[in-house]
This record gives C-alpha cells, structure tokens and sequence, in this order.
C-alpha cells in the first residue's frame, strides 16, 4: 500500500525485499532490489552487493559476480567489496581471480587481516606455500588481542596440520612438509606440529633427531604436556631414564588424567625393580579414573575407553604385585579389572601368574586359556596356558597349546615349547613323539642344566628301546640334581631294563624317600619296573616299599 501510494518510496521496497527473504522467496526480493537499482537508486552500491549476496545463495553465480562487478565500479575504494567479490570466486573455484580481489582489497587497507586470512587460505590451496606463509604470519601481526581471531587462526592452524597428518599416512611427505609450514605460520605456538615431525624421526629409530623436535614443542608451546611425554619416550630410547622420568613428572603436572604418561613412568619404575614406586603411581592414576567411571555407570553412560583404559590399569597393578611376590593382592586386583572389563586379557594373565605361583595349576591353566581365549595372538599368554596347562594334567589341551604356539612363533623366540610338547606327548603315551620334541629341544638349547627335562628325557628313551642312551641320560639328570625325584625314579627304572633289579630297589627307595613323586607318575612307569616288581628277590621288598609311600 506504501508503494502504491509513493512508487519511489526506498524504504517501503527494502522492508518488503526484507521480508520476501525471510520466507526464502529470493525471486520477489531480487524484483524489489531490481527497481531499487534501476530506478530509485542506481548509483548506490551496496543495493548491488545486496542482490549479490542473494543471487550467491540461489546459485546464480556468474550474476552474482556482474554485480559485484557494478557495486565495485560504483565503490572502487571500499575493501569490503573486494573481499566478498573474492570469497565468491574462491567458492566457485577460480582461486586466482580470487587472489586479485583479495590484493585488491589489501591495496586499499593494508590492515586488512581477513583478506590477508582469506588470500593466505588461497595461495595455500594453489600450493604457494611461502606466499601463503607470508600472509598468515601478517594475520599473526595483525591479530593482536582479537581473541575471536587468534582462536580461528588457532583452529586453522591444527587443520594444516590434520592434513599434514594425514599426508604422511598417505606417504607424502613434501605435501607434509608444506602443510605443517602453513601451520606453524599462523600458530608458530602449534606444538603439534613439532610433534608429529618428531614422530616421523622415532619411528625411523633416529631418536636423538626426533628429541630435538619434541624440545622445540615444548620451547613453543610449554603448556603441552604431549611434548614432554613424547620428550620421554625418545629419552628412555636414548637410556636416558632419569630425564624421561623429569620430563614425565611434567607431563603429568599438566595433565594429571595422562593415561599413557602414568602407564609408561609405572612401567619404567618396574624395570628398574622400584615396584613400590610403581604400584603407587599406578593406584595414583586409579584413584583419578575409577570415580569418573562409577558416575558413568551411575548414569549407565559408560565410555567404552575408560572402561577398557581402567581395566588395563588395574591389570598392570596386578602384574606389579606379582612382581613384589604377593599373589594373593594381584588376585583381588586382577578381579577387580575383570569386574570392569571381564574380556581384559592382561588381568587373566595375571590371574594365572598368582595361581602359578601358588602352584595352583588348574587355576593357572583356566585364567591362562582364558587370557589366550581373548587375545588369541598374544605369544606369551598361549604360552603360559601349555605350561599350566601340562602342570595341570591337561595334556589334550597342553598339547594343542603347544601346536598353536609354535604356529605363531615365527621368530622362534620361545626356547621351551618342544619340552613342553614333549611332555604333553610323553603324558598322552606317544613316547616316539615326546622323544622327538626333546631331541629337539636339546639342539636348540645346547648346555641345557633341567634334571626334570633330562628325566623325561631317559623315560621316553627306555619306553622305545633305548635303554643305553637312558642310561646316559638319566646320569646327566643326577649329575644336574642328586636329588631330583623324576631322576631317581628314571635311573630306577633304567636300571630294571637292565635286569639289576636290587640296584634299581636302592634308587626307587631315594625316590619314594623325597615324598615328591605322586600316585599317577609311579603307575605310567610301572611297566618299565616289572623285573623289580615280578622278581622273586624284590617283588615283596618293592609291595612293601609302594604301600609305605602310597598307601592309596
């Protein structure tokens, strides 16, 4: 009705244009901005940037830029026309027209730190890197104590860096290289970036290198606790142990929530045999995490992190109180892990560890099958779990935890799997085998000093007729412990193949008489002592002397 009434009337044709645009009916607003330009004011340029702006939002481009263009050739001296003419280029791909309008722009205000931001961002995205480098350290100039813009260059600066990142993981190190400059140029503060250029130098094992690089993090930036903890790592590489220590102090005074820094100094006091030390910071970390996880859990919101980080962390004080030789605290603390997380493989391999050294061997032989069961892979767990599994009276299982562990050792690390093995053949009555595996075993442990290896060894020698090289072999076990029960009962035995039945009776009465030797390992030689047993001169003495010692 205004307009009707007055067809000039400026103010009546924004308003409506105003209100056609909050209804996204661009078409009508750009008919009134039209008329304004047109007819009311054809000279006034921000009319024109106005329609601009608007044809921009449709996808009208290229006449979004004509009027750019006219509101320019009306307004050639304001900057801000530039900068927007420029960031429409630069969103439609043509980033060099896009550089010209941004100089444009810095030409008429030289203070200008947006377009210095948006040309740097510019050159950076056509790979001239010094030139973009330049314009974002005049943006570090310029951008005093503007903290809405120091907190966007900041931001900007970590996205150089993310895509340096990721150019690395891409095998492009130039590309790399280029990004992290951009970075380092409007954050020379942004230690990541010395960090991640340090972690390219330790894993080529050039820690001293990679040590300087992390010092120049924490020299940029002293409040990123990261540089220290990296500072550590290459320094326990460089057996540095005391610095990595300090360095690791600091990167907990500044982050005292640093799981992998509390993680690594823990594992660092238990090498060093400080089991004290290290049990206190890892129940220091303890008692900084399990509140957040029991407010978690009282929200029933449990983040699956902290729940696998706590249960880890409860593992490794298990195994610090394995070390210090108190199975029964490593027990309550590996349970105590499996209440949070009850698929932790560390906290059942400590399990198993306490049992062992209790010599409860079914238990052993459970939380090792365990451990085994949830990290498949792990050599030392499918290890363990043979071994209890053989003390155990497993020999099916033992037998196939040894197959499986000799499968993953490629490196051939584990020197003792064929004597285990060969146990488990020995228990199974497959003497043949059990004889291979430890043939075996001697070959690759030349020097051997194990009386019991060397008894199981004589035992499957007689089993298959080789009564001479038994012999031998069980003079090696006694020669390695007098008193071993397996090696006494084995020259007994030896010595009743050979028909010498009251020699044998005085070697069976030094083995009965260690009170070690139980009713199942008597019973599997049994055959090999029938001429002590059936023998008119021994075969009371023998039924007196088994009854004294198993009267079951």
């Amino acid at each position: 009705e205004a307009i009707l009434l007055e067809p000039g009337y400026l103010d009546a044709y924004l308003t409506r244009a105003e209100i056609y645009e909050s209804q996204f009916d661009w078409d009508r607003a750009i008919t009134d901005y039209d008329i304004i330009t047109t007819k009311i004011q054809p000279d006034e340029a921000r009319y024109y940037l106005k329609k601009a702006q608007i044809k921009e939002q449709m996808g009208l481009t290229r006449q979004a830029v004509a009027d750019y263009d006219k509101a320019l050739s009306l307004a050639p001296g304001n900057p801000l026309y530039h900068l927007q003419k420029g960031l429409l280029e630069r969103r439609n791909g043509d980033r060099q027209a896009a550089v010209t309008s941004f100089t444009r722009a810095l030409a008429l205000n030289v203070t200008y730190t947006e377009a210095y931001l948006q040309r740097g961002s510019t050159l950076a995205e056509l790979d001239k890197t010094n030139e973009a480098a330049a314009d974002f350290r005049q943006v570090q100039k310029l951008g005093g104590a503007d903290s809405t813009t120091v907190r966007f260059v900041r931001a900007k600066s970590q996205d150089y860096h993310n895509m340096g990142a990721a150019a690395l993981r891409n095998r492009d190190a130039p590309k790399a290289e280029r990004l992290f400059d951009l970075a380092l140029a409007l954050d020379p503060r942004n230690g990541s970036v010395w960090i991640t250029r340090g972690d390219v130098l330790f894993e080529r094992k050039e820690y001293l290198k990679a040590l300087d690089l992390y010092n120049q993090a924490v020299q940029t930036n002293p409040r990123i606790s990261e540089g220290f903890y990296k500072k550590a790592l290459a320094l326990v590489q460089l057996q540095r142990n005391k610095e990595a220590l300090e360095n690791l102090a600091v990167a907990l005074r500044l982050n005292n929530t640093y799981l992998d820094a509390y993680v690594l100094r823990g594992d660092m006091l238990m090498a060093s045999n400080q089991l004290t030390q290290a049990l206190a910071n890892y129940q220091q970390l303890a008692d900084i995490l399990l509140p957040v996880y029991k407010e978690q859990q009282r929200k029933m919101r449990v983040d699956a992190s902290l729940k696998k980080q706590l249960s880890e962390l409860y593992a490794q004080m298990a195994k610090c109180q394995n070390r210090m030789e108190m199975p029964p605290n490593a027990l309550v603390t590996a349970d105590q892990a499996l209440t949070i997380d009850p698929t932790c493989a560390e906290a059942y391999y400590q399990r198993g560890v306490a049992y062992r050294v209790q010599k409860n061997h079914a238990g052993a032989s459970t939380a090792f099958e365990q451990a085994a069961k949830y990290q498949p892979d792990k050599l030392a767990y499918r290890y363990a779990f043979a071994q209890a599994a053989v003390q155990a009276g497993k020999y099916q299982d033992a037998l196939a935890a040894c197959n499986k562990t000799l499968e993953l050792d490629n490196a051939q690390s584990l020197r003792d799997v064929r004597y285990w093995r060969g146990r488990s053949f020995y228990h199974l009555n497959r003497p043949a085998e059990a004889l291979r595996d430890f043939t075996m075993h001697e070959l690759k442990n030349p020097g051997i000093a194990d009386a019991t290896f060397f008894a199981y060894f004589a035992l499957a020698q007689l089993h298959e007729k080789r009564s001479l090289s038994a012999a031998k072999t069980a003079r090696r076990a006694l020669a390695t412990e007098a008193n071993n029960p397996l090696a006494l009962l084995a020259m007994g035995c030896v010595l009743a193949q050979q028909n010498k039945a009251q020699e044998a009776m005085a070697w069976l009465r030094k083995a009965f008489a260690t009170r070690q030797l139980d009713g199942p390992t008597l019973r599997r030689e049994e055959a090999l002592l029938r001429p002590v047993r059936t023998g008119t001169a021994t075969s009371r003495s023998y039924a007196d002397l088994r009854r004294a010692y198993f009267p079951g």
